[in-house]
């Protein structure tokens, strides 16, 4: 299988530091900030073999944009691919409003304000790859995982 390249933006590598710093410094673990960013490492390298492994923001929300999302445990990774290198754009704490962060205040005018941040993250979680219809309530949601995990 061919491997492709996975590069980090400038911004990524900053948010990488920033991520060791912050846990470091503010949190007095430098051996949890360690663990941390070799996790991220860890989970960026899967893209190397499957760089469509995260889904499409586009696929998503509708959004028109070429960037993909993929976990790298609490945080995300905000990526594109181009050609046959993984190009990571930002690495950020998943529970930021990292759409508000790519696109500014146009992604929201595009999709409609929600309510509450809250609102936002929940549309979000119900969406994400795919797993539960964005229109779904809290509880159909929940019935719904639980029945995929139960079959």
């Amino acid at each position: 299988m061919r491997m492709n390249k996975v590069l980090l933006s400038p911004e990524a590598a900053r948010d990488l530091a920033e991520i060791k710093q912050y846990i470091s410094k503010e949190l007095k673990n430098p051996g949890a900030a360690k663990k941390a960013v070799q996790t991220i490492t860890k989970e960026l390298r899967t893209l190397a073999r499957f760089p469509e492994a995260g889904p499409s923001v586009e696929a998503l929300t509708g959004y028109p944009t070429t960037i993909r999302l993929f976990a790298c445990g609490k945080r995300i990774a905000l990526y594109r691919i181009e050609n046959t290198t993984v190009q990571i754009a930002r690495i950020i704490d998943s529970r930021q409003d990292y759409f508000r962060i790519l696109f500014g205040d146009d992604f929201w005018e595009h999709e409609g304000q929600p309510e509450s941040e809250t609102e936002a993250r929940v549309q979000m979680a119900k969406s994400l790859f795919g797993l539960i219809p964005s229109d779904a309530t809290i509880d159909e949601a929940r019935d719904e995982r639980l029945k995929k995990i139960t079959d």
